[in-house]
């Protein structure tokens, strides 16, 4: 099993509040985001996923909704694998 330390510097990406969304970048242009013409946007919709996790549709797919709280959060594409900030002072 690595240490975090050992996958080298670990690039965190973060919200000033609200879910973070990740997206395939295919179906990108159909995320409206806040702004939709709809009364309830995409991001009302992703900010209604209860509990750490869910997916809401976009396009012909669906994306995965990191919700609960603004964490920071990284992806890890060696391990295939989302880590979220939870208890931590420091990396």
């Amino acid at each position: 099993m690595a240490r975090i330390d050992d996958l080298g510097a670990v690039e965190w990406v973060e919200s000033g509040g609200g879910p973070l969304i990740a997206i395939p970048e295919i179906v990108l242009p159909f995320w409206s985001g806040a702004d939709g013409d709809e009364m309830y946007s995409d991001y009302d919709r992703a900010c209604d996923v209860d509990g750490s996790i869910g997916l809401v549709p976009v396009g012909d797919t669906r994306a995965l909704v990191l919700g609960d709280e603004p964490a920071s959060t990284s992806f890890l594409p060696e391990h295939g694998t989302f880590v979220r900030w939870c208890a931590a002072d420091s990396e």
